[in-house]
């Protein structure tokens, strides 16, 4: 099975936000530019209780990711020398009733 493939098996199959692509400069990073892209979409998905999936090559991304909930489900070796891809979702924060 090749990258590509790799990548398809393992993409979530029911309804969900994929967040294909978020990067900044490294000369602002650290300073919240990821946090104010990211947020109103974590806040959607929360308001249409859907989940969000997305995918990493970068490990130091794994814990930023994991800040806004999202947890691993699968990570993969690619191919030819390629990264290994931390695949990973995010289910919506629970409807509060009250």
């Amino acid at each position: 099975m090749v990258g590509g493939e790799k990548m398809e098996y393992h993409h979530p199959r029911e309804p969900h936000y994929y967040l294909q692509l978020l990067a900044l400069d490294p000369d602002h990073q650290g300073h919240g530019g990821g946090r104010a892209l990211l947020k109103p979409m974590m806040d959607k998905c929360d308001a249409l209780q859907t989940f969000a999936y997305l995918e990493t090559a970068n490990p130091n991304n794994v814990g930023y990711y994991e800040s806004f909930r999202f947890q691993v489900v699968h990570a993969i070796h690619m191919p030819d020398k390629c990264p290994k891809l931390w695949m990973m979702k995010r289910s919506p924060r629970p409807v509060n009733l009250d």
